[in-house]
């Protein structure tokens, strides 16, 4: 769909509200062995609601229920958690004969995410067996005193080890996750860190982002601490080959993840487990997220969904500007105005971003001000 505007156009996949198939699951099984003081997710340190079996049997009976809404093939099956590597080593297996094998074609991108304790040479063969393209490794650092801040359960040489675990195991594509933020160690830390996860050729970087509030930092801390660690880590990234996906996400030629486009596409996501969320257009919609009631109404036969909102035109719209400009592809803008011409003058000459002549492309001055700019650009567009 295209809107205009006073001068300005922007782009972006209308995901058909009639389509009735999905071509991307989410699969989320919620267990860990310690929850992280800094986690925001539907997560559970332990399994003493329900035992792992009983809950994986829960998400495996509606995985049967949905089968009909899933297209066919997958474009990508993504695991996550909590900790799916928590859970036994055949668990993979047992996600894959309930799709069955039409539905993960060679092609289909699957990815499982790891903790580095977990890692071990027959579950990484285990799961590169039963169809696993790509591995997510919840790594966050390799400074012990950082990890022990964290909370993390691994320690940094299981940290080293599960790298080098990964990097053999000959997955398609792999991810590790860097975590930085105001009071873990600032620049020396992640040099040091990025040093030696960069020494293992990774195809893919996430940043995660400690946020304020997280950790007792305060706004001030981040204001004055945050933005030169990220310009300063980002540049490291961007010399190593791992070019911007978006603000936070950075990877080499061919390995950007399926999955993790899904949204800017506006491809169809269904969510599965405890918690889960899926998307179809404007459509939103949540499962229960304890575990004990989640797997109590599965049993009983009955849709363990929570609630359903509706967005909005005008919020589908906005987030439609706010992933187009956090991309990398960045947003496309028609004939500019006067006024639109100014404003993107004005970015370009505060270092915010660049203009190809067709597309606004955010720098990573601008990816830290993005919430801002979005803002922005929408309120030259009309109501809609």
């Amino acid at each position: 769909m295209t809107q205009r505007g006073p001068g300005f156009t922007y782009s972006h996949p209308d995901s058909p509200e009639s389509s009735p198939h999905f071509p991307h699951l989410y699969v989320h099984l919620p267990y860990c062995r310690r929850r992280c003081p800094y986690c925001h997710v539907a997560v559970w340190e332990t399994s003493s609601q329900v035992p792992l079996h009983g809950l994986l049997a829960a998400v495996l009976q509606e995985m049967r229920t949905l089968r009909g809404e899933l297209g066919e093939p997958l474009t990508s099956l993504y695991v996550g958690g909590g900790t799916p590597s928590f859970f036994p080593e055949g668990t993979m297996a047992q996600l894959a004969d309930t799709l069955g094998v039409r539905s993960l074609p060679f092609g289909t991108e699957w990815t499982a995410e790891a903790n580095p304790e977990d890692i071990s040479r027959g579950r990484l063969d285990a799961w590169k067996r039963v169809g696993v393209t790509r591995l997510s490794l919840g790594l966050q650092s390799l400074s012990q005193s950082v990890l022990q801040a964290l909370g993390r359960s691994h320690d940094a040489t299981e940290g080293i080890r599960a790298l080098e675990g990964v990097a053999q195991g000959e997955f398609a594509s792999w991810n590790v996750d860097l975590i930085l933020g105001p009071g873990l160690g600032g620049m020396p830390r992640l040099e040091s860190d990025l040093r030696r996860i960069l020494s293992f050729s990774p195809p893919h970087v996430t940043l995660a982002i400690l946020e304020p509030g997280e950790l007792a930092v305060t706004d001030v801390e981040w204001e004055q601490a945050f933005p030169d660690t990220y310009l300063q880590t980002r540049t490291r990234l961007e010399e190593a080959g791992l070019l911007p996906v978006d603000g936070v996400h950075f990877a080499r030629k061919g390995h950007v993840s399926l999955h993790g486009q899904a949204p800017r596409l506006g491809e169809g996501l269904r969510g599965v487990g405890p918690g889960a969320h899926s998307i179809q257009g404007g459509h939103r919609f949540w499962n229960l997220d304890d575990p004990a009631a989640y797997a109590l109404t599965v049993e009983r036969g009955e849709s363990p969904q929570a609630g359903e909102e509706h967005v909005s035109s005008a919020a589908r719209r906005l987030e439609a500007i706010h992933l187009a400009l956090a991309s990398a592809d960045g947003l496309l803008a028609g004939p500019l105005t006067p006024a639109g011409e100014a404003m993107v003058a004005r970015w370009i000459r505060s270092g915010w971003c660049r203009w190809d002549g067709r597309r606004v492309h955010l720098t990573g001055e601008g990816w830290l001000r993005l919430d801002t700019l979005t803002l922005e650009w929408e309120g030259h567009l009309p109501p809609l």
